[in-house]
């Protein structure tokens, strides 16, 4: 395979030289003068620059053999036509050697490659081939011209061959590379190649030589509209006129009044010039085109980077709103808690103004769940409009289970009567349904204070956040219903109030947790075992839901009994120690045990790692703590400790759980504190009242963090 590619290589080299050669010995045997370039030099070059450097020597043995052919056919002798060979290898050999030195691939589009191509391969390398071959023909064939005169011809002559020739084929190389070659089969390029060609013709027929000057401005024109490949085929066409008009006698030169060889060269030098810098100037603006176009692409790649970071970033930023949506809802209990998220999370967010949350009621009528960007007064208007079912996009949304936006405000004016009625006014509105379980449960809007329209994002956010909201208020409901039914078991267990011995006052509270289920393990239970005697008992129980209240009545059962079988507050304790054993929802419970003598005052108290009952008298107070207090079940059969106070007649006693007392914010024993003030302070008010007024001071609008369980008793 290898030796057919360069057979056939050898061959098309070899048959392109000759035609080369013979044009130059046509237009040399004309008139007996020089040629005005040799082609032959341009096609060794050419061959040389395109195929690989070790399949060199099969062009350089394909030029060698054909020169020699050649010569020896016009009659020259052999032993000059090897030495005109020689120099016919030596030239192109040197000049794609420097070529391909500093440029692999040859572009005459770009500056730096055409500046190398004229450098080495127009200049340097058939200068070295006029120096060998002026030495061959003085030395060996034997010519009568000074050496220095037919090396200038030599050099001048092979060198524009090379720019003529080589130019052409290297371009359209280029250009096939490229896929630009598409830039000559115009109409207007094929024009302006020919009309070139055709005033070079009418130059050289019509002695018009001011025409030079068009064909330098066509070369020009080329240079900008067609490019290099133009500008070398047009330059290709002219040398050719210029040679064969030459070679028919032409003598323009006599007009300027020079002799031929002066003339000769200034005619090779017109068309060195006008090519070369055509060639230069279609170079510069290739380059600047290619500028141009790397800039277009860098910035086109620099604004879709752009766009990419801005995507991200508002994938991210969209990401962190759907995070911290169900993060906050997660903990949300209430329907307005909920829309008061999604009020604080996404009106800024979507760059809207305000935000209207509606959900279904259990009758199947409308009802205001919550609003934001609304004032107190314009939010009841807003409640008027929505909960007598008027035409805004939030209902229809709703109705529809679809859906509904308006993008302008006539629109929103024309198609929903009830935006005249609200307090502020919109020039868009987005509104998405709320849908569970394939049912709508209520509908989500936003209002705009500018017109504007939402693409598929902005929607796709909205119907997002809807459906979080819709899962939100699933739990929500799910949630009240629990509680109502804890409440109410709850209550069941704590029974009915019970009627206490004369001199004992009591009042007792159950304020369950606005956390989680609101029902938990906090109990407490007062019985009154004989005429002159009270026992009070409070617990609290870790863990919360309805298996915290279950484990809870069992606990308060428990005591309940034990009042009755025990002598006092340290052996109940004890009977709740065995109690729990094997009860894993009753481990490290606490509690604590207190009878009330109402004949001698005399309180006896013991204590399972709960809080101190709070003793109030004589306008002091103190702390009732037990020794040895570790809550129930850790030691079974373990005696437990029991102290005994002397109660004075107006006295107040509190048993409490942690769930009033501790915050997160403040130690313990400040929330103690705060309750000894407010009982002490008080400590003359009806007990209802104080109670009251204790819980309102130690858990106010807040509300409570934990269950509370709290009993006050005034002995006297």
């Amino acid at each position: 395979m290898s030796l057919h590619r360069d057979s056939i290589l050898f061959l098309v080299v070899g048959c392109a030289y000759a035609l080369g050669s013979q044009m130059a010995f046509q237009w040399f045997d004309a008139d007996g003068f020089s040629a005005t370039f040799f082609p032959a030099s341009g096609v060794t070059l050419s061959a040389l620059a395109l195929t690989a450097a070790r399949r060199w020597p099969v062009v350089l043995a394909a030029v060698f053999t054909a020169e020699v052919l050649m010569d020896v056919a016009h009659d020259i002798p052999a032993a000059a036509s090897i030495g005109y060979a020689f120099a016919n290898v030596c030239e192109p050999l040197i000049g794609a050697t420097l070529l391909r030195r500093f440029v692999h691939t040859p572009d005459l589009s770009r500056t730096r490659d055409l500046f190398v191509f004229l450098s080495c391969a127009v200049v340097v390398g058939p200068a070295v081939g006029g120096v060998i071959g002026a030495t061959n023909y003085v030395t060996v064939a034997g010519g009568t011209e000074p050496w220095g005169d037919f090396m200038t011809q030599w050099w001048i002559g092979d060198g524009l061959g090379v720019l003529v020739v080589a130019s052409a084929v290297l371009a359209i190389a280029a250009a096939l590379k490229a896929r630009t070659l598409h830039r000559l089969s115009s109409p207007g390029s094929a024009a302006l190649i020919v009309l070139s060609i055709a005033v070079t013709g009418i130059i050289f027929t019509k002695d018009e030589l001011a025409l030079a000057f068009v064909a330098a401005g066509l070369l020009g024109w080329l240079s900008f509209s067609v490019g290099t490949t133009g500008v070398a085929l047009a330059g290709f066409g002219m040398a050719c006129i210029a040679a064969e008009a030459t070679s028919e006698g032409h003598r323009f030169f006599e007009t300027l009044d020079a002799s031929r060889e002066t003339g000769l060269v200034y005619l090779q030098v017109l068309l060195a010039f006008l090519i070369s810098g055509a060639l230069a100037l279609a170079a510069e603006i290739s380059e600047r085109e290619r500028s141009m176009l790397e800039w277009g692409r860098s910035e086109e790649a620099r604004r879709r980077s752009e766009l990419v970071r801005a995507a991200e970033r508002e994938a991210h930023r969209r990401a962190e709103l759907l995070q911290t949506l169900a993060d906050r809802m997660s903990v949300a209990l209430t329907r307005e808690e909920i829309a008061e998220v999604v009020a604080e999370e996404t009106i800024e967010h979507l760059g809207g103004r305000s935000s209207l949350l509606v959900i279904a009621g259990d009758s199947g009528d409308l009802l205001l769940a919550g609003a934001g960007g609304y004032t107190p007064e314009n939010l009841e208007l807003l409640r008027d409009e929505v909960e007598g079912r008027g035409s805004l996009p939030v209902i229809e949304a709703f109705r529809s289970g679809e859906r509904c936006v308006f993008t302008t405000a006539e629109e929103g004016l024309s198609r929903f009567e009830g935006i005249r009625r609200l307090p502020l006014e919109f020039g868009a509105v987005l509104a998405v349904p709320l849908k569970a379980d394939g049912e709508v449960v209520g509908a989500l809007s936003w209002g705009f204070a500018r017109e504007r329209s939402f693409d598929r994002r902005t929607t796709d956010l909205a119907e997002a956040i809807a459906s979080q909201s819709a899962v939100a208020l699933a739990r929500a409901r799910l949630s009240e219903v629990e509680h109502r039914f804890a409440l109410e078991v709850q209550r069941m267990m704590l029974g009915p109030p019970v009627d206490v011995p004369d001199g004992i006052s009591l009042a007792t509270r159950y304020l369950p947790s606005e956390q989680g289920l609101n029902v938990g393990g906090d109990w407490y239970d007062v019985e009154r075992r004989s005429e002159s005697e009270v026992c009070i008992a409070v617990g609290d129980l870790v863990g919360r839901g309805l298996p915290a209240a279950a484990a809870m009545g069992r606990l308060q059962s428990a005591a309940n009994a034990l009042v009755r079988t025990t002598r006092g507050p340290a052996e109940l304790l004890e009977g709740l120690d065995r109690f729990v054993v094997g009860m894993a929802s009753a481990e490290f419970s606490t509690a604590c045990a207190a009878r009330i003598e109402v004949d001698s005052g005399r309180l006896r108290f013991a204590s399972a790692g709960h809080l101190p009952p709070l003793l109030v008298r004589n306008g002091a107070h103190e702390l009732l703590v037990a020794d040895g207090s570790i809550p129930l079940g850790i030691e079974p059969g373990r005696s437990r400790v029991e102290r005994a106070v002397q109660l004075t007649p107006g006295a107040l006693v509190a048993l409490y759980t942690d769930g009033l007392v501790e915050r997160r914010d403040q130690p313990i024993d400040t929330g103690i504190e705060f309750l000894a003030e407010v009982l002490t302070a008080g400590r003359e008010q009806d007990l209802d009242r104080l109670i009251d007024e204790a819980l309102q001071y130690l858990v106010g609008e807040r509300g409570a963090e934990d269950d509370i369980a709290l009993v006050l008793i005034r002995y006297g």
